[in-house]
């Protein structure tokens, strides 16, 4: 070996390699990709936004974290949302005025499927406008089930207004 050369230390070379032009400055990132941007993330913002909205019941890990819950009655809540899902297509716009007056508008994924077989237009322009907020919102886990339902539904809507309103929901899931 040649004691000449000077050789750079560990240290010496970390430090180049923290200057690189190819090292990211946002730590969030992996990989060259933006954590925001990943499926893991947009999943745990989706069941964040479910259990902060009351769709969905605080998981345990957070529960034991935040302590005793103090707003209105989550069981209360399910328990009338699947008295919802369960009531016949007759009385269904009477059980979603009930739950309305109590809860508010069901924002669920599945409520929202159920409550296409609504057959006042003034109720289901209110259910298409909710769909198109929750897929903005990235609330919809599984589009193709309400996509399925709201073609169903265009088959049997003769209105052009109410089937460009469809069409546009459509498209808001499949962005």
């Amino acid at each position: 070996m040649d004691d000449d050369k000077e050789r750079k230390s560990w240290r010496e070379i970390d430090q180049a390699k923290d200057r690189s032009k190819h090292r990211s400055e946002r730590p969030e990132t992996k990989g060259g990709k933006d954590l925001s941007t990943t499926h893991a993330y947009r999943a745990f913002k989706r069941k964040a936004e479910q259990v902060f909205s009351g769709q969905e019941a605080l998981p345990e890990a957070w529960a034991k974290k935040l302590g005793p819950s103090k707003g209105p009655s989550l069981k209360a809540r399910q328990s009338a949302l699947k008295t919802l899902m369960v009531t016949p297509t007759a009385e269904l716009a009477a059980a979603l005025q009930s739950f309305e007056a109590e809860h508010g508008f069901p924002r669920s994924e599945e409520a929202l499927g159920r409550l296409l077989e609504l057959k006042a237009t003034a109720d289901l322009v209110r259910v298409l406008d909710a769909i198109v907020e929750e897929a903005e919102a990235a609330n919809v886990a599984h589009p193709g089930r309400l996509i399925t339902r709201l073609q169903t539904l265009r088959l049997m809507h003769e209105s052009p207004k109410m089937q460009a309103r469809i069409d546009a929901c459509v498209a808001a899931l499949r962005r």
